[in-house]
């Protein structure tokens, strides 16, 4: 039986819901109503165990400095489970560099899916670890956001925390 571990941090957009496998962070949501829901589909394959685990503790010390400008890596071992196309898209997210964002349809060329853009878009709708993975850094062609799981004011605080010059 795989253990789980789970906690939660306050950010400064509200509450963020964290979870862990012995193997890295697999889980940040930004709502109970997202989170909890996960957990519990999880408990019957694993022991769930809220507590302050290593891994979370490191996360979460990881995750102040981001809020306060002081890092722009994160080096949290991960433990992402995905398709094989959500593991590209997730992938190729984390090359885009602080301060940058990219549209849909750049990421849907980098990992060679020519007009595979609302793939893309699916693809980060399902990443289960926002911020880490950095889907906030994923814009619509035009100039528009796009969407986001934690909502268009916390992807905006996000990028602008980051330095994007917003339209």
């Amino acid at each position: 039986m795989e253990q789980l571990f789970s906690n939660r941090m306050e950010a400064p957009f509200g509450t963020l819901y964290l979870a862990a496998t012995p193997k890295g962070i697999c889980r940040i949501s930004f709502s109970p109503d997202d989170f909890y829901p996960w957990l519990f589909d999880h408990v019957d394959a694993v022991e769930a165990v809220e507590r302050e685990y290593h891994l979370l503790k490191h996360l979460k010390v990881e995750l102040r400095k981001y809020f306060s400008g002081h890092l722009q890596q994160f080096t949290s071992p991960l433990d992402v489970r995905g398709t094989v196309f959500q593991n590209k898209v997730w992938q190729a997210m984390q090359a885009i560099p602080y301060g940058k964002t990219e549209t849909y349809a750049q990421v849907a060329a980098t990992i060679r899916v020519g007009k595979g853009f609302r793939a893309v878009g699916t693809a980060c709708g399902a990443n289960p670890l926002p911020i880490v993975i950095p889907c906030h850094r994923v814009v619509g062609s035009h100039g528009g956001f796009g969407g986001y799981a934690g909502g268009l004011p916390v992807k905006e605080w996000l990028l602008r925390r980051e330095g994007v010059m917003l339209v």
